[in-house]
């Protein structure tokens, strides 16, 4: 979440997420895109979801959040170099939620592929608990971002779940 407020960009990242397998196991001899790609394009009606929810119960949780900070800080430290300094917003409240898209390797090295900036349409063919994650982040949003921000008050994200990078 990137947000520009009181003339001061701050970049989150909430502590869940969601975790996307491709429908076959990764082979480095077959490089065709469409069984290694995890988008929505991929799913079949009727399909199940390959998608997990990506939380504290999470087997390797505290190592994958600690790196995904490590590289969405360094991104947010990059974009905040050439972001204006004389910039002057005309509202309250700037905001760009994004969904970092990463990769691992067998050490747990992350690469970012893309920033999703559209609301996910995988929402219509996620799990129950992927659905309510996504629903809290917006309930989150609605209360402790947007009400806080028209009524010029202090925003606290990090009391609900999010990270300050």
């Amino acid at each position: 979440l990137t947000i520009y407020y009181q003339n001061k960009l701050e970049f989150y990242l909430y502590k869940d997420g969601m975790i996307k397998k491709a429908r076959e196991n990764y082979n480095p001899k077959n490089m065709d895109t469409n069984i290694q790609i995890t988008n929505t394009s991929q799913i079949k009606k009727g399909d199940k979801p390959q998608s997990f929810i990506f939380d504290k119960s999470f087997v390797h949780y505290n190592i994958f959040i600690k790196k995904i900070k490590f590289v969405l800080k360094d991104l947010s430290s990059e974009i905040s170099k050439k972001f204006p300094s004389d910039y002057k917003s005309d509202y309250p409240l700037e905001f760009q939620l994004s969904g970092p898209d990463f990769i691992f390797d067998n050490e747990y090295n992350p690469y970012i592929l893309e920033l999703n900036c559209n609301f996910p349409a995988y929402i219509t063919n996620s799990d129950n608990n992927i659905k309510k994650m996504k629903r809290n982040v917006a309930k989150i949003m609605s209360n402790n971002l947007f009400q806080p921000a028209i009524n010029g008050e202090v925003i606290d994200l990090e009391s609900h779940g999010f990270i300050k990078l």
